[in-house]
């Protein structure tokens, strides 16, 4: 049994087994005692207008790995991470105010000299302050032509 946060292990897990599917077909899982951390590539693409008022409707995220691919299906269901990622960007303090901190605090050259931050960000800092989901989320709202 490997350790998890509650969160994760009775609020989203609950007493669902990780090695089997809702079929009872066993699946892949991680290995939580790696030494090395899976390589997952998160991509995230918006339909936002109002950078105000958006839901989850608003939001595609799509995970890849070219090296454990069943493993990556298993933990997104199991612990309902798109779901949770998407309550996270919906939130007035998280993810709509990053929106708020980049549009309505930040000048175009200041945006700017942000957005060239992002890839050192993404590979020196990937987990700090949300880096990993922060980045694509606010690469993908300007890319949808809101900021």
């Amino acid at each position: 049994m490997a350790p998890t946060c509650h969160s994760c292990n009775s609020t989203n897990k609950n007493q669902n087994p990780v090695i089997f599917d809702t079929n009872g077909l066993r699946r892949k899982v991680f290995y939580p005692y790696s030494s090395t951390l899976p390589e997952i590539k998160l991509t995230i693409k918006t339909s936002i207008s109002d950078y105000k008022n958006f839901q989850h409707k608003d939001i595609a995220i799509t995970f890849s790995s070219n090296s454990c691919k069943q493993e990556t299906e298993t933990w997104k269901d199991v612990y309902k991470i798109e779901k949770r990622y998407k309550d996270l960007l919906c939130n007035e303090g998280e993810g709509k105010y990053w929106l708020l901190q980049y549009i309505e605090e930040m000048s175009a050259s200041e945006r700017l000299k942000e957005k060239s931050k992002f890839e050192k960000r993404l590979k020196e800092s990937k987990y700090k302050n949300q880096n990993f989901l922060k980045t694509p989320f606010l690469l993908a709202v300007e890319e949808n032509g809101v900021i």
